[in-house]
């Protein structure tokens, strides 16, 4: 059996971080789908904007508090912070 060190920490930062990326998933969605009705004004655009940053700040903290824990434990190294996406081209 593998002797990994988890605690109920980890499970509770991993719950929030879910719980945060649901949420901009959800003000994301919103937004995208409010914009191709087509009823997006200028206005709506200027009040979406904060809300989708907000919540992608949150799911972003939860996360990253999330690794920082599983670091803590020596699941992850401290190189897995930094994530190079691969070329779309």
């Amino acid at each position: 059996m593998l002797h990994t060190k988890i605690c109920s920490e980890c499970e509770r930062l991993l719950y929030n971080a879910v719980v945060a990326m649901r949420e901009h998933e959800k003000d994301f969605k919103s937004a995208v789908d409010f914009n191709v009705s087509g009823g997006m004004t200028e206005e709506d655009r200027q009040s979406l904007g904060p809300r989708l940053a907000d919540s992608f700040t949150t799911a972003q903290a939860w996360w990253d508090a999330y690794r920082e824990h599983l670091i803590g434990h020596g699941l992850l190294t401290p190189a897995s912070k930094v994530i190079r996406m691969a070329s779309t081209e």
